[in-house]
């Protein structure tokens, strides 16, 4: 799970809403897609789930292709919801509607975090934390 950077101010209880939500996959891609020349095609580097990932504060996902990056600041950590890939494959009928992303593979985005439950969505321009600490991690806190 992401491990919590040092934070100053309250992690949780400033929050105004509190929502159990599961992280289906934790990624970090450590190459880009696209390099060289079109006509090449775009390589597909490997992107391996992660049972934990560690998040460095102002840098993002250590071990991913923009960690650290400055015209990366803004989006260092990158999140999903599963729920959209569902709709996506039920819209185009695809099988394996009882797996994670409803038979689209979840790493394929590239997102760092895949979650289940969370209206992402409505979570740009809101402060919000992932709260791992059950899971032996710690709290990360994230500007949306």
């Amino acid at each position: 799970m992401p491990d919590a950077p040092t934070h100053p101010g309250p992690l949780l209880e400033d929050l105004p809403v509190q929502t159990p939500v599961e992280v289906v996959l934790l990624l970090a891609s450590p190459e880009h897609h696209y390099f060289g020349r079109p006509r090449d095609g775009a390589p597909h580097p490997p992107s391996a789930a992660l049972p934990r990932v560690d998040v460095v504060a102002g840098k993002g996902v250590v071990g991913d292709r923009f960690f650290g990056r400055a015209a990366h600041m803004d989006a260092a950590v990158t999140l999903m919801a599963v729920e959209a890939l569902e709709g996506v494959a039920r819209d185009l009928g695809l099988p394996g509607a009882e797996q994670p992303g409803g038979g689209l593979d979840p790493r394929l985005p590239r997102r760092n975090v895949v979650l289940r439950g969370a209206p992402v969505d409505a979570l740009v321009g809101a402060d919000l934390a992932l709260d791992c600490r059950e899971a032996g991690g710690g709290v990360v806190r994230l500007a949306g």
